[in-house]
């Protein structure tokens, strides 16, 4: 599990009326649109420049809700 205290660095760039925010470290990159999680990579500097950097991103598997009772 990551802390927010682990990433450090940050990249943004506007899409519209909205905007893309990149935290990274030297490993892991998080990807959100405005306040949204959009996805999780692996960090390579090489991300910081492509042209679209959010295709290189995967949504996070959340884990699935109990149902039932207890």
């Amino acid at each position: 599990m990551a802390r927010a205290t682990e990433f450090d660095s940050l990249k943004s760039w506007p899409v519209g009326g909205s905007r893309y925010y990149i935290v990274y470290n030297d490993d892991s990159a998080v990807l959100f649109l405005n306040k949204t999680l959009v996805g999780v990579t692996k960090f390579n500097r090489k991300l910081l420049s492509k042209k679209h950097p959010e295709k290189k991103f995967s949504k996070p598997l959340t884990s699935p809700l109990a149902e039932g009772g207890l």
